[in-house]
């Protein structure tokens, strides 16, 4: 009876052992787990504001390169306006030099 008594309570404390490792490795675990989960909750904080910067990086950039077009595109119009009135006035140099030459020779 002894023996068995003994054999029960190596038993029993085996047993209980057991169960103190095995809350114990829980308890670890869940340890583990909500210090991962706060590193990738700041990871992802991190990310989100620098997507926000990024973000207002990009906006601006789209702004002034928009702006940018417009002013090429003014400058081009302008560029155009001004090979037209070239050719306006050479156009009409060159009918003053034709008319001044056609009356040269008619005095001829």
């Amino acid at each position: 009876p002894l023996e068995s008594s003994a054999a029960a309570d190596g038993y029993k404390r085996q047993e209980y052992n057991s169960s103190i490792a095995r809350v114990q490795i829980m308890q670890s675990l869940s340890t583990s787990m909500r210090k991962s989960h706060e590193c990738m909750k700041l990871h992802i904080e991190e990310y989100s504001k620098q997507f926000e910067t990024h973000k207002g990086q990009i906006a601006y950039i789209y702004t002034m390169a928009m702006k940018l077009q417009k002013k090429n595109l003014r400058l081009v119009e302008q560029a155009r306006n001004n090979i037209e009135i070239t050719s306006q006035e050479h156009s009409l140099e060159l009918k003053k030099e034709k008319t001044e030459h056609y009356n040269k020779i008619a005095e001829i």
